[in-house]
């Protein structure tokens, strides 16, 4: 973490290498590199927010860090649903939460308090505005989205393409416009291509869920039948998000 330059990109991720060093099928993020500026004046991140530490100052991370309560706010956050986070999945994802806390006690001075952290903590408010955070291996982006959502300029990288692309969407999200374009679009496909395979019902209807069910023969009689393992196909589990169903259950016939 450091204070941010003139030069700084803000939220754009950039594919190309700015200072001609070529990565060929990386996929990398670069940071643009110019020379700073020197400025006589006090940094914005301080006037702004005097409880931020200076370079080299002792920090709420080394002094006073709420290891056990941000411990069960992860937990939380396995079951929480951020749609920027659910865009995409990513196997390796930090928890946000902690992220959220490690840079704002990482940027806070030793003797902020808990209480003013727990304000930055959950409020929108641009805590870190004025200071720039890169994230090197930037993988599903908790890092650098919850550093941009609490005000600081970001950048990132990562030799996987798919982290790049996952990433950028996540800091320039799509409008619900576009992504309804595109879903179209791949519907429109889908349907061309494998559509014959799930056909409508008698009603115009089309059905939620196909279940393909094997055929044997009764070695003792010798008549046919549909082999299955369960009779219940489906359960109304009265979840929020969940599929809303007629009926409490939903059970085969043989």
């Amino acid at each position: 973490m450091s204070e941010a330059k003139p030069w700084c990109v803000g939220s754009d991720l950039i594919e190309e290498d700015q200072v001609g060093r070529t990565s060929p099928g990386s996929g990398a993020v670069k940071l643009r590199v110019a020379e700073a500026a020197i400025s006589l004046h006090p940094p914005l991140h301080l006037t702004l927010h005097p409880a931020l530490a200076r370079v080299g100052d002792t920090t709420m991370l080394e002094h006073d860090f709420p290891m056990r309560e941000l411990s069960i706010l992860a937990g939380a956050d396995r079951r929480a649903k951020d749609p920027l986070y659910s865009a995409h999945r990513w196997w390796a994802r930090r928890p946000p939460a902690l992220m959220r806390g490690l840079l704002l006690a990482a940027a806070l001075d030793a003797d902020a308090g808990r209480e003013l952290f727990w304000k930055a903590f959950a409020t929108p408010d641009a805590t870190l505005v004025g200071l720039h955070v890169h994230d090197p291996y930037a993988g599903g982006g908790s890092t650098l989205i919850e550093a941009a959502r609490l005000g600081a300029e970001v950048s990132g990288s990562d030799i996987d393409p798919l982290a790049v692309e996952i990433v950028r969407h996540e800091l320039a999200p799509a409008s619900a416009q576009e992504v309804r374009a595109a879903g179209s679009a791949l519907l429109n496909h889908l349907r061309e291509r494998v559509g014959e395979l799930y056909p409508a019902g008698p009603d115009g209807t089309v059905p939620l869920h196909y279940f393909w069910l094997h055929e044997v023969s009764c070695p003792s009689c010798g008549k046919p039948g549909l082999l299955y393992r369960d009779l219940i196909l489906a359960r109304d589990v009265g979840k929020l998000g969940a599929v809303v169903r007629d009926e409490p259950l939903t059970v085969f016939c043989p």
